[in-house]
């Protein structure tokens, strides 16, 4: 087919008279957002261009679509006719090639701006200040392999500047004119782009004050200030994958604000397992977006369907839904679509799509555990274990073989390390579901743990590969069994730029494959501009500073600090008392046979002790080697508190009989006066008692009596996250939710004297609570100290000065109405007088309030 040989569009340097975008006959098919292609279209019609699309509703490119079309506009690479227009040099671009076009006054070449995922710098321009040569040969090679596009100066299409020091003429000018909108960025973020082969968040790397190195410095301190404002996270991937949907109240995220699923018909296969109570919320949830789930007695059928529903990339629906050109997704992907409130892609994250039923053979062996994932992060992670046939445990235990951790610290990386397990970051997961084959741990981006958050973050990032998926329903070509089999290292289809050689001088153009690209580029860039970095972050952490904890002060993802004793443990995130923490008990209501390794062990074996600490260890708590903890086992003490679960109840509704205790004595669950000692707290609803708000301080197990009960019948004690306390009402009244607050207090919690779990909410601070306020001492001061404070009997003036001088300890006066005349020395020394709400509110939700929201007023 011929092409126009004039330029299409403006170009750098032509009049204004010529149409933005003359010459460009494009088309929106592959998006799915209605409101997106409504404003894509308006803004390149209005410009010159032409709507190839017209009135045509399907999303396939005929010939005549070949033979016309300049353009497609997408977000991603997975619809009909990609490959097809490629070959036919259609330019296939996503929406920034129109924004920067827009924003800068001329169009851009296409090629920086794909929307294939392994162009991970697709839209960005690079510019770099105050590097070495070899510095910028090094970025200016990487960007290129990757997509992005570079520039020798600091011009008006710029995106980003990187530069290692704050300072210098292209840094001053940026930073006195923010309406450029380039971002100012270190060189580590880079390096991170291309050892991970994926664009990461920025934040953590943005001048002028780079959040990296706040968490080199403090490795992880996390001081009660960061409680204040965020809970754990709700969703990962940026706001792309939400919650999955184990219970109707999992679907509050999944309220729509529009119609935008708009006369969607969905088919909901068996196979999913839904429950009616589930499905039948499923049902409002997708009314609202516009849809309907079709009846269960209507098989599929093409004419009628939409979009196929399904758990397991198997059965004769599933490959015709395939066929036919179905919208393929899992009920994750139903679910996360509600929450986004547009339809992507199901290939677009791995989980999305339905999921091969049998695991992959070479991994059924393999136990592995998590560790600094929290929240949807680990969730996720978690049923990736399982979905490759793996098996998970919460705790280390002797039976692990791989560690999954997002960083560098806590005990599991440490132990895991030591007993020579496979530690690796999510990635390696990913790449495995992604590729269906067990691939080698040995690649460096597996092993590679950052300093910031960004690992987490990128948890839910990767795609399918849309040849990997066509092999499951389509038999003209392999199957999965013989994909699994092919070399990894097959040559890719992607030619992209090598990294210059720093002898040159000059970028050096081959052919050489993408994988091999980003090996050459990660270390030149580890080698030349990491050292430059460390030596730069160096010499600034040597300024004046205030000061910080240790990195074990207070342990990430909520490992349980080591405190040298002669009781064997194992190595477990924050759990009650070493059980086993609510993030690791989730399971999904169609997970009820997860799978496992062949002739593994019962899970209960897997939660047995499997460590024991030395008692004059100077590794910080770090287990001893695998094969000691087997000879030790023998001589484990069966009444250690990381083994049993105690547990006592509050209110009126929650009595427990004598002979269910006996029942629950029998099954390792026993029964307790002292809220200090639990693991559980049995409640019917939520009720702010001294023992509830002391529980949801210690991230205890809040459950209903049915556990007991249904522990009892069955003769096994049950999840405990198919009891969780429902009081919507109660919840709604003081403005918190249980699971969220007692997620984000097990993310901080710690072990305190006596081996008890311990809150820390409170952690450095003294409460004085004047005559006349209630609730009464002795009751507020169980609660403060369950969250870590010290409740003060008297508050001598050494205390006030300490207080208005701004020393480590903080203070926290509460008082009352009949009390505020005794209060004003207090505000005469800057300290802020409460209601008792402030801790009682902020023991619900686990933040404290230090607005006017719970002040006193009172006149100096």
């Amino acid at each position: 087919m011929e092409r126009a040989k004039s330029p299409i569009g403006r170009i750098r340097g032509e009049s204004n008279k010529k149409p933005l975008f003359e010459g460009v006959k494009f088309s929106l098919k592959p998006l799915l957002d209605d409101s997106l292609k409504t404003s894509i279209t308006q803004v390149l019609i209005e410009n010159g261009a032409i709507n190839a699309d017209g009135n045509k509703e399907q999303d396939l490119l005929d010939e005549s679509d070949m033979n016309t079309i300049t353009h497609i506009i997408s977000k991603d690479t997975t619809f009909a006719g990609y490959k097809k227009a490629l070959e036919n040099k259609i330019a296939v671009v996503t929406p920034d090639w129109i924004n920067s076009a827009i924003r800068n006054g001329h169009v851009h070449r296409t090629q920086f701006y794909s929307p294939d995922p392994a162009k991970f710098f697709s839209g960005l321009v690079i510019c770099t200040s105050g590097l070495t040569k070899q510095d910028r040969e090094a970025i200016l090679g990487g960007a290129l392999a990757f997509g992005g596009d570079y520039r020798n100066d600091l011009t008006v299409d710029v995106t980003h500047l990187i530069t290692m020091v704050p300072e210098g003429k292209k840094y001053e000018t940026v930073m006195a004119k923010n309406e450029l909108g380039i971002r100012t960025i270190l060189p580590q973020w880079f390096y991170d782009c291309v050892k991970f082969q994926k664009k990461v968040d920025e934040s953590e790397y943005l001048f002028p004050e780079p959040k990296l190195f706040e968490y080199r410095s403090s490795a992880y301190n996390e001081d009660n200030s960061s409680r204040t404002s965020n809970k754990l996270k709700e969703s990962t991937a940026n706001g792309y994958i939400h919650p999955y949907p184990m219970n109707v109240d999992s679907l509050a995220s999944c309220i729509p604000s529009s119609e935008f699923m708009s006369g969607m018909k969905i088919y909901i296969h068996p196979d999913t397992g839904l429950s009616e109570t589930l499905l039948s919320s499923l049902k409002e949830c997708v009314a609202a977006a516009g849809a309907s789930i079709l009846e269960e007695h209507i098989a599929y059928s093409k004419e009628i369907v939409d979009i196929y529903i399904g758990r397991w990339r198997q059965g004769e629906d599933y490959k015709q839904a395939s066929k036919d050109g179905k919208i393929v997704g899992s009920v994750w992907w139903l679910t996360n679509t509600l929450a986004r409130n547009c339809v992507a892609p199901p290939t677009g994250t791995l989980l999305d799509y339905p999921m091969p039923k049998s695991g992959i053979k070479d991994m059924h062996h393999m136990v592995m555990t998590i560790t600094n994932y929290n929240g949807v992060a680990r969730d996720y992670v978690r049923r990736l274990i399982h979905a490759l046939g793996a098996t998970y445990t919460p705790n280390l235990t002797q039976e692990n073989t791989h560690v999954i951790s997002s960083s560098q610290h806590g005990q599991k990386y440490i132990a895991g390390k030591q007993w020579n397990l496979h530690v690796v970051n999510h990635l390696w997961l990913e790449d495995c579901f992604q590729q269906w084959t067990c691939k080698s741990v040995a690649e460096e981006k597996y092993v590679y743990f950052p300093d910031t958050h960004v690992l987490e973050d990128l948890v839910g990032t990767t795609a399918l590969q849309a040849d990997e998926i066509t092999r499951w329903w389509n038999p003209e070509m392999a199957s999965p069994m013989e994909s699994a089999l092919m070399n990894e290292n097959t040559i890719d289809r992607h030619s992209v730029i090598q990294t210059p050689s720093s002898t040159t001088g000059h970028v050096k153009i081959v052919s050489k494959t993408a994988r091999q690209a980003a090996i050459t580029a990660s270390n030149v860039l580890h080698e030349v501009m990491v050292p430059d970095m460390n030596a730069y972050q160096l010499e600034k952490r040597s300024s004046p500073k205030r000061s910080r904890q240790g990195s074990y002060d207070i342990k990430p993802d909520n490992e349980t600090p080591s405190t040298p004793s002669k009781k064997k443990r194992q190595v477990s995130d924050v759990t009650p008392n070493g059980n086993v923490s609510e993030a690791d008990q989730l399971q999904d209501a169609t997970d009820s046979q997860p799978i496992h390794g062949n002739n593994r062990k019962s899970s209960q074996s897997l939660h047995r002790t499997a460590t024991s600490e030395s008692k004059n260890s100077d590794s910080q708590g770090v287990p001893t080697t695998p094969s000691k903890r087997k000879r030790q086992s023998s001589s484990q003490n069966v009444d250690s508190p990381h083994r049993n679960i105690r547990y006592v109840s509050s209110g009126k509704n929650a009595d427990i009989t004598e002979s269910q205790k006996k029942q629950m004595n029998k099954l390792g669950a026993h029964w307790t006066e002292d809220i200090r000692d639990c693991t559980h707290l049995i409640v019917d609803r939520v009720n702010r008692t001294q023992k509830f708000m002391c529980a949801m301080n210690m991230g205890l197990h809040i459950v209903t009596p049915d556990w007991v009960k249904d522990s009892v019948k069955s003769g096994n004690l049950q999840e405990e996250s198919d009891y969780q306390v429902d009081d919507s009402e109660s919840e709604a009244k003081w403005g918190f939710s249980v699971l969220d607050s007692l997620s984000l207090a097990r993310k901080f919690t710690i072990v305190g004297n006596k081996n008890r779990q311990q809150g820390t909410l409170l952690q450095g601070y003294e409460v004085f609570i004047t005559k006349n306020t209630g609730p009464s001492k002795s009751v507020l001061k169980d609660i403060i100290e369950s969250a870590g404070g010290k409740l003060l009997a008297t508050l001598p003036p050494r205390k006030l000065r300490d207080a208005s001088s701004q020393s480590d300890t903080k203070l926290i006066v509460l008082s009352c109405e009949a009390d505020k005349d005794k209060c004003k020395d207090f505000i005469h020394h800057g300290i802020g007088v409460y209601d008792t709400e402030l801790i009682l509110t902020g023991c619900l939700r686990q933040s404290l309030d230090f607005g006017d929201t719970f002040r006193l007023p009172i006149d100096e």
